[in-house]
């Protein structure tokens, strides 16, 4: 069957990850069989409009990954599915703590003998994030990303820019959504706001009640704690209730 590649010139994707997409999907999609030959480095190169040297470090990674095969004087073909092929995932995290230990543990032994999985720390920092994506690209299956940076418009900017350059059926956003990264992505988070307003409602109405409105002497401060803002707007939602008296040191009325 006839290989149809488009190269979007304007697209932040270099048109080597562009040939590699398309091929891949390609395989996804049965338009590519096992055993199927692919054009020539010089036809693809001429058909596409690009240089030899792009394509063939096109057709190197996807052999590098054992999606394709090659053999000396034939030319380069669609391999057999490995099933022992273990897929390989990166893990980029912003830091290690103990909720990320407990992430890893439950990743780890869902995932089982099936993946190869590696631990990367971004720091919180776009630099590093890009360093890493832009190294280990075409290294791994599976990008699993906690995109926790400094939130100034700059850096929020930087990241979704680097973020877009890892196709979307790689990519997991773990721990915080991210608005503005469109696309059919994998993301796993906590939603503070719905799941405060749905389940936990009554049983923060109770501890604050506790906390600020029985203490026995009034003139006591009421006990400051760290609460997230989304959860607080999730609680005034469903209880309609201020919540000044979690978050201000002052007498309890």
């Amino acid at each position: 069957m006839p290989l149809n590649l488009n190269i979007v010139e304007q697209s932040i994707v270099p048109p080597f990850r562009q040939i590699i997409n398309q091929i891949e999907e390609s395989i996804r999609n049965g338009s590519l069989k096992s055993g199927e030959m692919l054009p020539s480095m010089s036809e693809m190169a001429e058909s596409l409009g690009l240089s030899k040297e792009t394509v063939k470090k096109s057709y190197l990674i996807l052999r590098d990954q054992g999606v394709i095969n090659s053999t000396r004087g034939v030319g380069y073909f669609i391999a057999s599915p490995d099933s022992n092929r273990k897929k390989r995932v990166m893990l980029l995290f912003d830091r290690l703590s103990i909720v990320k230990e407990v992430i890893f543990d439950s990743f780890a032994s869902t995932i089982g003998e099936q993946a190869e999985i590696n631990i990367y720390l971004h720091n919180q920092q776009a630099e590093l994030l890009e360093y890493y994506v832009r190294k280990y690209l075409d290294s791994y299956d599976w990008f699993v990303i906690t995109p926790h940076f400094p939130l100034d418009s700059k850096t929020q900017r930087q990241v979704l820019t680097i973020l877009r350059r890892i196709p979307i059926r790689k990519l997991i956003i773990l721990d915080h959504k991210l608005d503005n990264l469109v696309g059919n992505y994998g993301t796993v988070y906590q939603d503070y706001a719905t799941d405060a307003a749905l389940h936990g409602g009554r049983g923060i109405e109770t501890a604050q009640k506790t906390e600020c409105h029985h203490f026995p002497v009034q003139s006591l401060p009421c006990l400051r704690v760290s609460v997230d803002k989304r959860f607080l707007q999730g609680e005034q939602d469903f209880l309609r209730v201020p919540f000044q008296c979690l978050t201000e040191d002052r007498p309890c009325r």
